[in-house]
């Protein structure tokens, strides 16, 4: 029995879209068209799964226009799945130069033992959808080609809660993050962000050697 006479109305369960193969930029470009969507009430972006979940009044027409905003923005969506999306792929490094991943899924690590003898070692903590993360790798290929006393070490935090990131990312308020060695395996520097005129000084300074560093302080 229906008191009131009314019945509430039932909503429809949320659509979910997976991004695949896009740029975070990107993916909030469509969650920002998605929301000009008529009958769309809510929308929840999981950058970490690279998907959103849709709340509208009218379910078929929410899939149909979500996948017409794609096809305009000239990314892929894969409407109606339970599956997360992906970032694109992660940057393709040339062989020679010294690059190793030390995680690749937040787990802590230590950077003293991980730090190269003889070569100044880069340790760069970031995450797949940190689109500035991959300018520091584009930047570190230019130095690295020049420079190949210079090791990097990639260290993937996942985000601020994983092992890595409760251990290194307590102060830090943005990726990228980078924290430098020098040949000695000493820590002599840390860079918050991006800061690509910084970052080669930085990375300069601590390729003199110790003597000539501590003399011209």
């Amino acid at each position: 029995m229906l008191l009131g006479g009314c019945a509430q109305a039932v909503q429809p369960p949320p659509v979910p879209v997976a991004f695949i193969d896009v740029e975070r930029s990107q993916c909030l470009e469509a969650v920002e068209r998605f929301r000009s969507v008529r009958g769309v009430r809510d929308i929840e972006f999981d950058m970490y799964r690279v998907r959103a979940m849709i709340r509208s009044d009218a379910r078929a027409t929410t899939n149909e226009q979500v996948s017409e905003i794609c096809d305009e923005l000239g990314i892929t969506c894969r409407v109606q799945t339970d599956d997360h999306g992906r970032y694109v792929e992660r940057t393709q490094f040339p062989a020679g130069l010294d690059v190793a991943w030390l995680t690749q899924s937040g787990e802590s690590v230590d950077l003293e033992a991980s730090a190269v003898p003889g070569r100044v070692t880069v340790f760069d903590f970031y995450a797949t959808w940190c689109e500035n993360c991959r300018v520091v790798d584009e930047m570190m290929i230019d130095y690295m080609s020049q420079h190949p006393d210079v090791a990097y070490r990639k260290i993937n935090v996942v985000d601020w809660e994983s092992p890595a990131g409760k251990a290194f990312l307590g102060d830090v308020a943005a990726l990228p993050y980078l924290i430098i060695y020098d040949r000695n395996a000493k820590r002599v520097d840390a860079i918050v962000g991006l800061k690509p005129k910084h970052i080669l000084e930085r990375l300069d300074a601590a390729r003199v050697p110790a003597p000539q560093r501590n003399g011209s302080e």
